[in-house]
């Protein structure tokens, strides 16, 4: 009989210690998969982040409030999405002051004033120094634009009309240009620019 039960014993040992086991490797089958898991979202939001970058330049905060749109986020999601993000900055995949630069440029270019441009960069959260230094650093003389504007829309001709006078003005106002762009523009005439 002593000898049944240090079978039984031996069994239950072995069932134990294969049960430890078992549950020591689903322990490890389960970390490996939240792991597998991370890298997997952390893949799927820098191939995000690579596709969106592909198409036009975005500032940080943009292409992070891009990555978390969607679906609901949870911290876990937030934090990898971040990690995703200073990868891109440190490869200088992604720059605001890249990104302001060609902002100023582009809009620029499409007939928008300083003022606009730096209230489009401010709601892409923006740094204001990177603003500022984009501003400096992309030539453009705003009096030649504004006037430009001015003739695409109304022509260069002087106006006596004081609906039509405000009317350009708060057109030259909605595009973003200044008071004294604006002034400048409004004294414009076609003989001035015809030289």
């Amino acid at each position: 009989m002593d000898c049944l039960s240090n079978k039984k014993a031996d069994t239950l040992c072995i069932g134990f210690f294969i049960g430890a086991l078992s549950l020591l490797h689903w322990y490890c089958a389960i970390r490996l998969l939240r792991e597998w898991c991370v890298d997997e979202i952390f893949r799927q939001l820098k191939n995000k982040a690579v596709q969106l970058l592909s198409r036009r330049e975005h500032g940080e905060k943009e292409l992070l409030n891009k990555l978390l749109s969607g679906s609901d986020i949870d911290d876990k999601q937030r934090d990898i999405a971040e990690k995703v993000l200073e990868e891109l900055v440190q490869r200088d995949y992604v720059s605001d002051a890249r990104f302001a630069e060609m902002s100023v440029r582009n809009r620029a270019m499409q007939g928008y004033g300083p003022l606009r441009i730096c209230q489009e960069l401010k709601q892409k959260q923006v740094p204001e120094a990177e603003i500022e230094l984009a501003m400096k650093s992309v030539e453009i003389d705003w009096f030649e634009n504004v006037v430009a504007m001015r003739d695409k829309k109304f022509g260069l001709d002087l106006v006596d009309d004081i609906k039509l006078r405000a009317k350009q003005q708060r057109f030259l106002q909605y595009k973003g240009y200044s008071f004294d762009h604006i002034q400048h523009a409004m004294a414009a005439n076609s003989k001035d620019h015809s030289e």
